[in-house]
């Protein structure tokens, strides 16, 4: 899955690849995003659009999202048909996350 973003930092468009796994203590689904180098070789790591909460439960295909400090552009996904924001937050103990709807089909 690819998705493109506008980089908060230098204000250009980057695309970014979706890859889905999942976290090992609480089976929450995971979701790392990664882009092309600037040589276009490889791929390099762009940002952990997920956290995890092990002690939180939640309904299928949702995801804890972190939208602070360097994710704040990451806010741009949902403007794509992977990601729903279902509104509701949960605190991390010292900032709000959100809760998004992840939709792996693109519907």
């Amino acid at each position: 899955m690819k998705a493109m973003l506008i980089c908060p930092f230098t204000e250009k468009p980057v695309e970014v690849n979706i890859k889905v796994s999942k976290y090992v203590q609480s089976g929450n689904t995971a979701i790392l995003l990664s882009c092309k180098a600037e040589d276009g070789d490889y791929l390099e790591p762009y940002a952990n659009l997920t956290v995890d909460l092990p002690d939180i439960k939640l309904n299928e295909n949702e995801i804890i999202v972190k939208l602070w400090r360097e994710n704040e552009g990451l806010v741009g996904l949902l403007e794509t048909a992977y990601f729903e924001d279902t509104g509701r937050m949960i605190s991390t103990g010292v900032v709000l996350a959100n809760i998004w709807l992840f939709k792996p089909e693109g519907k």
